[in-house]
């Protein structure tokens, strides 16, 4: 697993890793053969994610996990496909990561058009007119923005306005003070790694749960530090990344819950 264990995506590297000892320990037992976890730092970067690829490789790994980029889950891609090695991605949605014609290169979420499809289907049917975000520079919030911006008239609704600041970012409070929220019903932001519990404090800070119905935030809310800069204030969780009707979904959530304090919502959008 070339994880991000250091850099602003380190804390959803550290879930990965947590999810995978979890995983092995879930079938090690019918296992013919020993399973072993190997890790590397990433560091969310597609040039060390590729270095430290090539190093696990070299040492005999046979398949390829645990990328929170959908910047560094392309170039994995492209060295998976070329070096004929199994490459599962983590959380990473941007269509290009599996194209046709890929043999090696599996996704075990949705796409970005889909999760955006779902969501402002959602929020059409909270009757949600005007919508602002915030969102890290990479390529997911990015291609949010992007989406907003071309089909969010087809859902009744308007981007009233939107940031991209840089993923190291920790002081939102000029972004979220040049939100008029009077225009808007919900907030998107779609912004992950150890910054992300700071924008949702600063959010609560600058009283934007009061002024505001809806707030959205990315797949890893769910993790206690997000929680706890939600504060207890909140009426409705739903999970948009995590679909816990599913039976093998509650179960995982479950051991994250019991094992890791990693908590999800009993509803799932």
């Amino acid at each position: 697993m070339p994880s991000p264990q250091s850099g602003p995506l380190a804390t959803n590297g550290e879930r990965a890793l947590q999810a995978a000892e979890i995983a092995i320990g879930d079938f090690a037992d019918d296992a013919s053969e020993e399973v072993m976890l190997e890790k590397q730092d990433g560091e969310g970067d597609p040039e060390a994610a590729i270095t430290v690829t090539r190093d696990l490789l070299d040492n005999g790994v046979p398949a390829v996990t645990g990328t929170f980029s959908s910047d560094v889950s392309t170039a994995l891609s492209n060295h998976a496909e070329s070096e004929e090695v199994p490459f599962m991605t983590a959380i990473s949605v941007a269509a290009e990561v599996v194209e046709s014609g890929n043999e090696y290169t599996f996704r075990m979420t949705g796409n970005l058009e889909q999760k955006m499809t779902g969501m402002v289907e959602f929020l059409n049917q909270q009757d949600v007119s005007g919508i602002s975000v915030i969102a890290a520079d990479y390529s997911m919030g990015r291609s949010a923005v992007d989406f907003l911006d071309q089909q969010a008239s087809n859902y009744d609704m308007e981007l009233v306005s939107d940031a991209v600041v840089p993923m190291s970012t920790n002081d939102f409070v000029p972004e979220l003070q040049s939100i008029n929220t009077d225009g808007i019903d919900a907030i998107f932001c779609p912004f992950p790694g150890g910054n992300g519990p700071t924008l949702v404090q600063q959010m609560r800070e600058q009283n934007m749960f009061e002024e505001v119905d809806i707030v959205i935030g990315h797949d890893s809310y769910g993790t206690e530090a997000f929680r706890e800069a939600l504060g207890e204030d909140i009426v409705d969780i739903y999970n948009w990344g995590v679909d816990l009707r599913n039976e093998r979904a509650q179960q995982a959530s479950e051991q994250m819950q019991d094992e890791r304090r990693v908590l999800f919502s009993v509803a799932s959008a």
